[in-house]
């Protein structure tokens, strides 16, 4: 195996992650901006209505298990300043979009069920129009800041990835099930 200085593995990490994540999603998290639980939130940027809207969302796609799901870990207002603060002008217009078409169905006060089937037609559009466009769909944006959003908080580095504050030696090819069976936060 080749060895490779720890600058070279932060620049291929970095390569890897800027190419998976939209740039405006980037900024967001070298800013600071984190997912934190705050229990009297309100939202700014979102009326009432969007903000259940992008927590049933976000619970859908991360939800409750054995493991704390997206609501828990405050997602919604990490989501909320990513559109306020980092998203540009077409992402965040391609985000409102994708929040009326949910709110004009009633998501907020749907089932489960009729949730889960609400998404997997977004979902098909975003398959269906991810060729034809030069920004990313709304399933798309949306997944990607609710998983952003939900592994940089605290509850989904420390209670869902293993999280070592003070790590010693490093071992890259260590096997999962010897650290619980969970990759790493950081």
């Amino acid at each position: 195996m080749e060895k490779i200085s720890r600058r070279r593995a932060i620049e291929k990490t970095s390569t890897i992650m800027c190419g998976a994540l939209s740039s405006s999603l980037v900024l967001g998290v070298l800013s600071g901006c984190r997912a934190d639980i705050d229990l009297d939130w309100t939202p700014q940027a979102f009326t009432n209505v969007e903000a259940m809207i992008v927590a049933d969302f976000a619970e859908q796609v991360l939800p409750t298990t054995d493991t704390p799901g997206a609501k828990e870990a405050g997602v919604e207002s990490f989501v909320e300043k990513m559109v306020a603060e980092y998203l540009s002008n077409k992402e965040q217009e391609v985000f409102r979009n994708g929040l009326s078409w949910l709110q004009e169905r009633k998501f907020h006060t749907a089932t489960p069920e009729i949730q889960y089937n609400m998404m997997m037609e977004l979902a098909e559009q975003a398959r269906m129009e991810k060729q034809q466009r030069d920004a990313k769909p709304f399933f798309l944006l949306a997944k990607e800041m609710i998983l952003l959003g939900f592994f940089t908080s605290e509850i989904g580095a420390t209670q869902v990835l293993n999280y070592d504050p003070i790590p010693g030696i490093y071992q890259g090819c260590k096997p999962l099930e010897e650290v619980g069976g969970k990759t790493w936060a950081s």
